[in-house]
C-alpha cells in the first residue's frame, strides 16, 4: 500500500473539542456527490495518525453481494488501537470540494443509552496542494457564526 502524506491544520485538536461544525442533515445533495480515486489510500498526518481511506462497501441484503454508493470508508488508527470510522462524501459546489463525515458506530449497544447517542455530520474543505499531498480543513463552528 502506497503511503502518502496528508496534511490537515489541527485537524485532532479540532476533531475532539467539539468546534468543527456539525449537522444532523448532510451537507450535499446527491447530485453533488463525486467519486476520485485520488483519496484512496493510507496517508498520515502530522500527529503521525493513520488514515486509512477506501470505497465504502455495504451488503445488499441476503445473497445479493456487497455494493458501493460512491462514499468512503475512512479509518483513523492512532497508536495501534481500534479504529475510528467514518463514512465521507465527496462532493464538490462551485468548483470547490467538500467532504461530508459521518461516524459509523459498529459496536452498537442499542440499550437506552445508544437511542440518546446521536451520530451527526461534519464538514471539511479539501484541497490537492501537491502531487502526493492533500489539505483537509474542518470548517469552525465560531466562524461559520461569525
Amino acid at each position: 500500500m502506497k503511503t502518502r502524506i496528508l496534511i490537515l491544520a489541527a485537524i485532532l485538536a479540532l476533531l475532539f473539542n467539539g468546534c468543527i461544525v456539525k449537522s444532523l442533515h448532510q451537507f450535499y445533495d446527491e447530485d453533488e456527490v463525486i467519486f476520485e480515486d485520488a483519496l484512496l489510500g493510507t496517508w498520515q498526518d502530522d500527529d503521525k495518525i493513520r488514515w486509512e481511506i477506501s470505497p465504502f462497501m455495504f451488503s445488499k441484503g441476503f445473497m445479493k453481494g456487497d455494493s458501493t454508493d460512491n462514499s468512503y470508508l475512512v479509518e483513523l488508527y492512532e497508536d495501534s488501537i481500534n479504529p475510528v470510522k467514518f463514512n465521507a462524501h465527496l462532493f464538490q459546489v462551485d468548483g470547490k470540494k467538500y467532504l461530508d463525515f459521518v461516524p459509523l458506530r459498529e459496536d452498537r449497544y442499542d440499550g437506552l443509552l445508544d437511542m440518546h447517542l446521536v451520530s451527526a455530520h461534519s464538514l471539511a474543505f479539501i484541497d490537492y496542494t501537491e502531487s502526493n499531498k492533500l489539505t483537509i480543513s474542518w470548517f469552525n463552528e465560531e466562524w461559520l457564526g461569525k
